[in-house]
């Protein structure tokens, strides 16, 4: 019942996303297109027409330096005819029409022959013509429409009389009089009537266009609502609602930042132009709060802070004000700081304990107690919450996943489960929802129901493919697919292509989304190419890593790894007898990966390599950091043998007496021990202790004959025995050299001291004067090794041995073919041998016996 309950979720996860996908698709219309632009001349201005099918929203840009206005509209097609038009006036210098591929946007750009323009939108036929009216602003604006001279017929039709500049009145020629000082000051009353009056129309010029900001903001048109407010502030300087125009278009830019980082800095740069322009509005204190949400969104927590005191103290009372608390109480917990975080909340219940933005911090509480670490006390909070205020997490996706990810750090998977599901069915499309479905594919996979989770990850990358939760459901999909490759199998429903071809996917993440996942691409690449034991390739990711991030939260791990995969390498060239590569591998990668080693399995290889190219000195020293590091003594066998070995081998004869013996005597009867004799009796010899070393020698041969040592142990041991004339004895040691020696593999090359032992028996039984075993032993050896240098020795030992043996023939016949083929010294001595057996047999009479 288990497993059918964790399919039915899977499903409904799935089937909630397609549902909302496929709808989303049938909703899409066809592009909206521009099929023809008309520009004509006006009364000292200039019309543009523009015939559209579709909704097309144009956004209009001034740059009064480049007297230039520009119309964009996004993802808007143009007939061919239309980048063909041109235009000129009194009042136009140019007109072009262009495309920005990179950005999908159609840019109209009008030059005018003057930076002061104005304009006017208006549209015809049901809004399938866009009419724009671009006319030069008036700079001389004090009363408008009324010039001196008409102020002049003004007057004097009012009966009255203006003084010239010749001091009389015009066409009389007399002196004014008194009534001309009447009529003057009817004419400033005049004046200062029409003044007012104008100075009224200025403040409500702009009105229709204000309403038209409204409406846009309304509608959500941001973009154009933005674009038309910096317009309005151009066109209309003194209007009553600039003031709203300019929190507006600063309110417009941060709905665009909301959605788009990029466009931050110039939300926050509108921002501080309103505020500097109007400290005293009613609308500074929600600015502000909203400037700190900017600076949050680039994770400035410190600027964001002082932007929230900034409206506590511009406001304590205010609309904002627990929004501020709130916020600063956020930038604790991001902080870590949750025990300033906890007394701001606290003031927050003191001072508000009814408004509604306690249930937000009720729930934070909560979520503060998880990010501590504190998951039974964010249990029993957000249960206390959710019985007081049920629906509140369901609208707020965050908090119902971090509620969920508590139950999974209690161990109750299976109520976190149900959560996630709930989440991805109820918010498919965004971040929340999309982080879901990941964590229900990694649960899958944690519960090895590992076919579901790679439909859950193909799913969430085919849905939604530019998303982190997709690039990181591609990764996870990699990563199963190096780990297992036989798990599933082409699909034509599924896309497997992430788990078919694991590297590619991790270097096609890296190539496409370098900044965002190109760190945990190189990381599982990395991983990936380890478990196929493909390790310099692995380190060579986990460098590049390292190298492209240097900063990056996995450093320490990655760091790790790449000191694991030199490990194995060292490791795997020891093991191949590669000693002079682990030694490179080593030196190569000492800085900064493998200068403080203190893993003494590791010390000890690196040790051996050292011992095996002679540099017994250091081999020794790493035998001795080894033991530092081996707290619990696990490998002390090892180092307190091979530290003794490596004495032995660079001449410190005595001292590898001393930690021999040390060694047998505190393992007596171990095969260690018996190990151990073997090269005590190599220490002895050195030191011309010959008897102790025999009597090692043959203890250690005695009481492990099938061990690998005992063949060349025989041999030194019948050296020494030849040495000293006990022939016997070396005899019977170069009989077990040449007995108990066999080839570890089959066509195994015989060692040097098997051949010598075969040299020296036929030699010692020649000097034990058995004659017949010289013989036998001298002919196969040079039978067997014909290109030996010794050979025309030993064929002088079989000749004289025939001799010895009373076969004098066969002896001379062995000593003419001895003279004649070696023209050295063994040469030279026979033929003296072979003179004086024939001088010896012309005088018998002189050797009676």
């Amino acid at each position: 019942m288990k497993v059918s309950k964790y399919i039915l979720l899977s499903i409904a996860a799935v089937t909630g996303v397609l549902s909302f996908n496929l709808g989303r698709r049938y909703a899409q219309e066809t592009p909206p297109a521009l099929e023809k632009v008309e520009f004509s001349a006006q009364d000292n201005g200039t019309r543009a027409k523009l015939f559209i099918k579709g909704d097309i929203r144009f956004i209009p840009h001034m740059d009064v330096k480049m007297k230039e206005l520009i119309l964009s509209a996004s993802g808007v097609d143009a007939f061919p005819g239309v980048y063909t038009v041109k235009h000129s006036d009194t009042l136009t210098e140019s007109v072009r029409i262009t495309r920005d591929s990179k950005r999908g946007e159609l840019w109209i750009t009008v030059s005018f022959k003057t930076p002061d323009i104005a304009f006017q939108r208006s549209v015809e036929d049901d809004g399938k013509v866009l009419i724009f009216d671009f006319f030069p602003k008036e700079k001389s604006l004090k009363i408008a429409g009324l010039t001196s001279e008409k102020l002049l017929s003004k007057l004097q039709a009012g009966g009255g009389a203006v003084e010239t500049a010749a001091g009389k009145t015009p066409g009389s020629g007399k002196p004014t009089v008194a009534a001309e000082d009447e009529s003057v000051t009817e004419a400033k009353k005049s004046l200062k009537e029409t003044d007012k009056s104008y100075a009224s129309m200025e403040m409500e010029s702009g009105r229709q266009d204000f309403h038209d900001i409204m409406t846009l903001m309304q509608k959500g048109h941001m973009e154009e609502a933005a674009a038309l407010s910096e317009a309005y502030a151009y066109n209309y300087p003194k209007s009553i609602y600039l003031e709203k125009v300019y929190f507006a278009r600063a309110d417009a830019l941060y709905q665009l930042a909301k959605k788009d980082k990029l466009r931050v800095n110039e939300a926050l740069e509108a921002y501080k132009t309103t505020l500097a322009r109007y400290p005293n509005s009613t609308m500074t204190q929600q600015g502000i709060m909203r400037r700190a949400a900017l600076y949050e969104d680039l994770d400035f927590d410190l600027e964001a802070m002082v932007e929230y005191n900034m409206a506590q103290k511009a406001q304590p009372s205010g609309k904002y004000s627990i929004g501020a608390m709130i916020g600063r109480a956020k930038i604790y917990l991001r902080q870590r700081k949750f025990q300033k975080a906890h007394d701001e909340m606290q003031k927050v219940l003191a001072l508000y304990p009814n408004r509604k933005e306690v249930r937000e911090i009720k729930y934070i509480i909560a979520e503060a107690s998880h990010d501590q670490g504190k998951y039974e006390e964010a249990r029993r909070i957000f249960e206390e919450a959710q019985k007081i205020w049920p629906t509140y997490p369901k609208t707020r996706p965050i908090i119902y996943m971090k509620m969920a990810e508590n139950y999974y750090k209690l161990g109750e998977k299976e109520k976190a489960l149900e959560y996630w599901t709930n989440i991805a069915n109820m918010f498919p499309s965004v971040g929340s929802g999309r982080k879901a479905m990941l964590r229900i594919g990694e649960y899958s996979e944690e519960k090895n129901r590992k076919k579901d989770a790679a439909r859950m990850f193909e799913t969430l990358a085919m849905q939604y493919p530019d998303s982190d939760e997709a690039v990181l459901a591609r990764l996870r999909l990699a990563t199963m697919g190096a780990e297992d490759p036989g798990l599933l199998k082409t699909s034509r429903i599924f896309d497997y292509h992430a788990f078919e071809n694991p590297l590619q996917t991790f270097d096609e993440i890296l190539a496409k989304y370098p900044e965002r996942h190109g760190e945990e691409a190189l990381i599982r690449k990395g991983r990936a190419l380890a478990g196929a034991k493909r390790h310099i390739a692995s380190i060579l990711a986990y460098k590049e890593l390292l190298k492209s991030y240097p900063g990056s939260r996995m450093s320490a791990e990655v760091f790790g790894l790449v000191r694991g995969n030199l490990f194995k390498l060292i490791e795997a060239f020891h093991e191949q007898e590669g000693f002079f590569i682990a030694l490179l591998t080593y030196f190569d990668n000492f800085n900064p990966f493998l200068r403080t080693i203190t893993e003494p399995d590791i010390l000890i290889k690196i040790a051996d390599s050292f011992a095996v190219m002679t540099l017994y000195d250091r081999a020794q020293e790493y035998y001795a950091m080894a033991i530092k590091h081996d707290k619990e003594g696990k490998y002390s066998d090892l180092t307190d043998f091979r530290i003794a070995k490596a004495k032995l081998f660079g001449g410190e004869y005595k001292e590898a007496e001393t930690l021999l013996s040390k060694y047998i005597k505190a393992r007596p009867g171990q095969p260690s021990a018996i190990m151990a004799r073997h090269f005590l009796g190599h220490a002895l010899q050195a030191q011309g202790k010959n008897a102790e070393a025999a009597s090692e020698w043959r203890i250690a041969i005695e009481n492990d004959m099938s061990n690998s040592l005992v063949p060349n142990t025989a041999y030194n041991l019948g050296k020494l025995y030849k040495a000293e004339k006990k022939y016997g004895l070396a005899a019977d040691a170069f009989n077990m050299t040449i007995s108990t020696w066999k080839p570890p593999v089959k066509g195994a090359e015989e060692p040097d001291y098997f051949r010598d032992a075969k040299y020296h028996l036929a030699e010692t039984y020649y000097l034990n004067e058995d004659y017949a075993s010289a013989i036998r032993e001298a002919g196969m050896f040079t039978e067997r090794y014909k290109d030996d240098q010794r050979n025309a020795w030993l064929q002088y030992i079989e000749a004289s041995s025939l001799g010895g043996a009373s076969e004098d023939e066969k002896a001379a016949a062995r000593l003419k073919e001895l003279v004649a083929k070696d023209k050295g010294v063994i040469g030279k001595v026979a033929s003296a041998k072979l003179q004086n057996a024939e001088w010896k047999n012309k005088n018998p009479a002189l050797f009676p016996n």
